[in-house]
């Protein structure tokens, strides 16, 4: 969860430099170098983007949202990247573009034509339908909204710009520290059952290979233990279990069924299977998840990151945090990443 925090606050503030330099262009740059067709023209530009931004991007972001935690290995989200990144560029926008001008062309060729050609002139003294009158009445009250609210508060905004500037950080500040004052009511990232439960055990770096495959066996046969009562009688609990050994690290990854078929939260099976483990002689740490593959609230509730220049204090430091923080009541899962 601290990684997400983290990434969050870097998107939020570059979101925000985005918006001061939209800001900038808006109230200086383009009312004194553009002329209002080119004004007009890069309006037009801008709105036309944001329409098609839907359809070019074909769902992608929510699919890296939904999926990027599924994949284990740095090779495996890569490539999950990269297609993300090649799909909308060489087949969403091609066919997007390709459809708008076949469209375009359909109707310059065929449709207009007609519909000009079988176009009566109406007369002016001729009553108005139901539909034109209200066109009529919906495009009065629109522009005597703007030449009498919209372009004057319009003008105000130009000729004061930094008072403009002003109440526009005044909101942004009222509307940042609201959710953080905790009055919402919700979480923005609440915590969602995931597909998979993991344990993860951190061995020391000079660590034989045989232990690792040891730990990786004992985690794997209690996994199976675990889950064994709940699937009696041909029920289902768990798809898939994999371990991987990457090194000084053993990863135990169990795969479960969908969230309405199993007989227990993934939360609760984690608990049964950490009471089951114990405790792990010669590990540096044991790990759980149960919210892998669950969307962008999984992860660790809470990372401490120490930063020096001499290894050996931060050695020593970051081994007195881990133990202190396995003294406070409710706190567990500790991985002291060094």
């Amino acid at each position: 969860m601290g990684v997400i925090l983290k990434q969050s606050s870097y998107n939020t503030i570059i979101i925000l430099i985005a918006f001061s330099i939209g800001g900038i262009n808006t109230l200086f740059l383009y009312t004194n170098f553009l002329t209002p067709e080119n004004y007009g023209l890069v309006v037009f530009l801008l709105s036309s983007a944001n329409v098609l931004m839907p359809l070019t991007a074909f769902g992608v972001q929510y699919t890296i949202v939904k999926f990027f935690s599924s994949y284990k290995t740095k090779l495996e989200k890569d490539r999950f990247l990269s297609m993300a990144i090649i799909l909308p560029l060489f087949i969403a926008i091609p066919i997007v573009v390709i459809s708008c001008f076949i469209i375009s062309w359909i109707e310059a060729l065929f449709i207009l034509p007609t519909h000009l050609a079988n176009l009566k002139k109406k007369s002016k003294d001729a009553p108005l339908n139901i539909l034109e009158r209200i066109q009529r009445a919906a495009d009065k009250r629109l522009g005597h909204f703007i030449h009498t609210q919209y372009k004057p508060a319009l003008d105000w905004s130009v000729k004061y710009p930094t008072i403009t500037v002003a109440i526009a950080v005044f909101f942004l500040m009222i509307a940042l520290a609201w959710p953080a004052s905790g009055r919402m009511g919700f979480s923005m990232f609440p915590r969602i059952e995931g597909e998979f439960v993991v344990a993860t055990v951190e061995l020391p770096s000079n660590a034989p290979m045989s232990q690792a495959l040891d730990i990786r066996e004992k985690v794997e046969q209690s996994l199976v233990k675990v889950v064994a009562p709940y699937e009696q009688d041909g029920a289902q609990f768990l798809l898939s279990i994999e371990g991987d050994i990457n090194g000084s690290s053993v990863e135990i990854e169990g795969r479960m069924v969908d969230s309405d078929l199993r007989p227990m939260p993934a939360s609760a099976l984690v608990d049964l299977w950490r009471a089951d483990i114990g405790e792990l002689s010669g590990v540096r740490s044991l790990t759980f998840d149960s919210e892998r593959g669950g969307g962008p609230s999984g992860g660790a509730g809470l990372t401490v990151e120490l930063r020096g220049s001499r290894t050996e204090i931060l050695e020593q430091a970051s081994a007195d945090m881990a133990a202190a923080m396995a003294e406070i009541s409710g706190v567990q899962d500790i991985a002291n990443g060094f």
